[in-house]
């Protein structure tokens, strides 16, 4: 997982898989950076080959998370097999997920 910013958002860029091995690293990450302040991130899993039930729970709870810190999330990136997954889950419904990391940036930007 590589870390970056972009003005006032912090970029998380994920790759390889997402699942119980990998996740609570990813999960502790996201709510640290909640928990000091954060309120603008970007998930970009344009490197994400996999995702497992426990990846999709992390990325709910940091969702969650911003929610009720009154933050914005967005996620970039999916390849066409875990936008698959996020549609099947119905993330894809409750989640900002756009192409480009352009877009999520500006999507969450203050």
């Amino acid at each position: 997982m590589a870390e970056d910013r972009d003005g006032d958002t912090l970029i998380l860029a994920l790759d390889g898989r997402l699942d119980s091995t990998t996740s609570p690293e990813f999960e502790k990450k996201i709510v640290g950076a909640i928990r000091d302040n954060q309120k603008h991130i970007v998930i970009d899993m344009g490197g994400v080959e996999y995702i497992s039930s426990a990846g999709l729970r992390a990325v709910l709870i940091g969702a969650k998370q911003m929610s009720a810190d009154f933050g914005k999330l967005a996620l970039c990136g999916l390849n066409e097999k875990i936008a698959e997954v996020f549609h099947m889950s119905g993330f894809d419904k409750i989640l900002t997920i756009l192409p480009s990391r352009d877009e999520a940036v500006a999507a969450v930007a203050p």
